[in-house]
């Protein structure tokens, strides 16, 4: 097991958890449609721009980051050009959510008091994807660039 990867990931996302616990509460944070509708926005672009087997070749070098073993691309397809087109891809997805949110909320508030749950809600894909390229992403491409042959 890739012990570092592991307690960076524990330390960080403890990190983000206390900065939450600090304003409001854990539950504010998690929204099962923002989520959903996030998480099928990357998926469809993984599987439109690399297909099944750019998803299965990123499961494989994922288990290898998280198991400490070693990896290289068998398959042909350039993990870190996959990473770093995924990373822009998530930004993306959570830039169209909070576009959908915002017209969603500019179309039916008739109170301005309902803006504000509102504009969190629509914040969500956001931090969810700055979130994932903090700890997915961003630890696994760097782990990659170690693994290239020099």
């Amino acid at each position: 097991m890739n012990t570092s990867a592991m307690l960076g990931g524990v330390l960080g996302v403890g990190a983000v958890i206390c900065g939450v616990l600090l304003g409001t509460s854990l539950v504010i944070f998690f929204d099962v449609y923002s989520v959903m509708l996030w998480v099928m926005l990357v998926l469809g672009f993984l599987l439109q721009a690399y297909g099944t087997a750019g998803l299965g070749e990123l499961l494989r070098a994922s288990r290898c980051w998280l198991k400490g073993g070693s990896y290289s691309a068998d398959s042909g397809i350039d993990m870190r050009g996959l990473i770093a087109q995924s990373s822009r891809a998530t930004m993306l997805a959570a830039k169209v959510l909070m576009l959908v949110g915002g017209i969603q909320i500019c179309r039916h508030a008739t109170d301005f008091t309902e803006i504000g749950p509102a504009v969190g809600v629509m914040l969500l894909p956001l931090f969810y994807a700055y979130c994932f390229d903090l700890f997915y992403w961003g630890p696994l491409d760097g782990w990659l660039g170690e693994q290239s042959p020099a």
